[in-house]
């Protein structure tokens, strides 16, 4: 099973790439990919769901802006 599944699933649900993430994050993302190997803390997690919701929002208000 790979890790942080969960992660994984919202983040393709939202359709968000991990680069997204990363960047709400202020990490690389590389260094984001490699967080992703081993199961993430219930803390981290809550930080990288937001980062998910952020990036979702923003790429939601950018395509309500452009049309």
């Amino acid at each position: 099973m790979r890790c942080n599944k969960d992660i994984r699933i919202r983040a393709m649900e939202r359709g968000v790439y991990f680069w997204q993430i990363a960047s709400w994050l202020c990490i690389t993302p590389e260094s984001f990919s490699r967080l992703m190997r081993t199961e993430l803390d219930e803390e981290d997690k809550r930080r990288v769901f937001r980062a998910i919701e952020q990036a979702a929002w923003e790429k939601e208000e950018w395509r309500k802006n452009r049309g």
